[in-house]
């Protein structure tokens, strides 16, 4: 119901269950209504919950929780309320901690995001130690954001140069940097990193890299160095575009291990579509029917061997 933003008929449902027939819930029904109110724009219900939780005490408000409510209290220029927020989780996010930093970033209030950042930064820091590195370029990544937005391309260029290189090699910082960097028309260090990171990327990767058609003018994809793993966000990437020529590559390259050992590793209904819907796109309503076929065959493939197991 949340899903299909059928927030009211969620709420209710969930009231009855948890209010009227005492029924215990779980975080997650509860991140759903809380969601569900902050995207009908009432926070205070969510702030509501959010408390109602804390003085039950049979339920603990995990990560997710503050994430939403974070997002929430900053789009809504609470800022206030979203920093009391966040110093009052037991354990520190750095995603929840970034997300108040762009908040004060996007509000102009460079200081106050500042003065956050270096404390996360200090000796003192609260960030888990597993984590610092990976989260201190997040960070850095929301004042290379701000700063282009600014216009001011060589301070945020400056802040590019100090990240290390085995944090540009991690798939989250990675991603949010090569991000910004595409966003902000950065083509010859978008694809420097992009190749750096090509051994490592992600469907997140590929999708970013692939989000602006002829941003990268006559430079290729080195498709055949691509995980596999992140094939059908290409392949719906290349669909979208109308480069079946590319797409098919990826498409037969998906089922070349079909016939061996891994029996199941072939495309995905949703990778199907996309073929289908890229044929259709460009014409080739036959090529489309052959591979609605194709997708009917694999399925009970699949399903006879999942059957047999």
């Amino acid at each position: 119901m949340c899903r299909a933003k059928r927030y009211d008929e969620a709420i209710s449902l969930f009231d009855y269950f948890f209010n009227e027939s005492q029924t215990l819930p779980n975080m997650l029904s509860c991140n759903l209504i809380i969601k569900a109110h902050c995207d009908q724009g009432i926070v205070d219900h969510a702030l509501e919950l959010y408390r109602h939780i804390l003085l039950d005490g049979s339920l603990a408000p995990g990560i997710e929780t503050y994430r939403i409510l974070t997002k929430a209290l900053v789009g809504a220029k609470r800022l206030d309320e979203a920093c009391d927020l966040v110093r009052s989780m037991s354990r520190c996010d750095f995603a929840v901690y970034d997300i108040l930093i762009r908040g004060f970033l996007d509000k102009g209030k460079f200081v106050r995001a500042s003065q956050i950042f270096e404390e996360l930064k200090g000796p003192n820091s609260k960030l888990p130690w597993r984590n610092y590195h990976k989260a201190i370029a997040i960070f850095n990544v929301s004042f290379m954001d701000y700063w282009f937005k600014q216009g001011k391309d060589e301070e945020a260029m400056e802040i590019f140069a100090t990240l290390e290189h085995a944090e540009l090699l991690n798939t989250i910082s990675g991603n949010g940097v090569l991000k910004c960097l595409v966003e902000h028309g950065r083509k010859t260090e978008a694809w420097e990193l992009f190749l750096d990171m090509i051994e490592i990327c992600d469907s997140e990767t590929v999708g970013i890299i692939m989000s602006k058609e002829g941003f990268f003018g006559e430079k290729t994809i080195p498709f055949e160095r691509v995980r596999r793993t992140c094939y059908t966000r290409m392949i719906a990437s290349l669909c979208q575009q109308g480069n079946m020529l590319e797409a098919e590559k990826l498409f037969a390259d998906m089922f070349a291990d079909v016939d061996g050992d891994d029996l199941l590793a072939g495309p995905d209904v949703s990778t199907f579509r996309a073929m289908i819907n890229g044929y259709v796109k460009v014409g080739r309503v036959d090529d489309a029917i052959k591979t609605l076929n194709k997708m009917k065959i694999s399925n009970l493939r699949k399903l006879s061997i999942h059957q047999a197991t």
